[in-house]
């Protein structure tokens, strides 16, 4: 988020609950998504898509384990960019934590249609993937957060390989 936001929020996170989305392997992106990025898999360009978590709605009553910060505007627009892959959404209502502020809006990042058609349009043509680095991240995050349980409880295995990929000309995000 530092790099993203120019700023430190990591004393700012709290634990919060999205009520009516479930986690997802959803989101694909690829060289077409991301140009900036140079991906190499055993030392060879990798030319597939790459699938990470994101969110759909659910009727399930077990509400999405995450995490809120506070945001300005201008680090909503660098976010906006950073989550291209996204659309930004209010979740206000869905969202609880103790302590909330009755007058606070919220939002979380919902995968587009493209980003979720990237992958099917890839199976079965090229490589589709789950980045070793990210998958480690998120259960990482989720560890530090008390929450690794929770998280492993509500979010389907990676249906795609997770495997060994080296993202050149960017600093190991979350995203990447």
């Amino acid at each position: 988020m530092r790099d993203t936001l120019g700023h430190d929020v990591d004393d700012r996170f709290g634990p919060a609950r999205l009520a009516g989305w479930r986690r997802v392997w959803n989101v694909g992106s690829d060289e077409e998504s991301h140009p900036e990025r140079v991906v190499y898999r055993a030392g060879e360009r990798f030319h597939g898509v790459m699938v990470v978590l994101g969110i759909e709605p659910t009727a399930s009553a077990r509400p999405c384990d995450g995490a809120v910060f506070p945001a300005t505007r201008y680090d909503l627009a660098n976010l906006d960019i950073r989550e291209r892959n996204y659309d930004r959404v209010d979740v206000t209502h869905e969202v609880s934590w103790p302590n909330k502020p009755a007058d606070c809006e919220v939002h979380t990042y919902v995968p587009k249609p493209t980003a979720i058609n990237r992958i099917g349009r890839a199976e079965g043509v090229r490589p589709v993937v789950v980045r070793r680095g990210y998958f480690t991240l998120v259960e990482e995050a989720f560890t530090e957060a008390g929450q690794l349980d929770s998280y492993r409880e509500t979010t389907p295995a990676p249906p795609y390989p997770i495997v060994d990929l080296i993202v050149a000309g960017l600093a190991e995000a979350a995203d990447a």
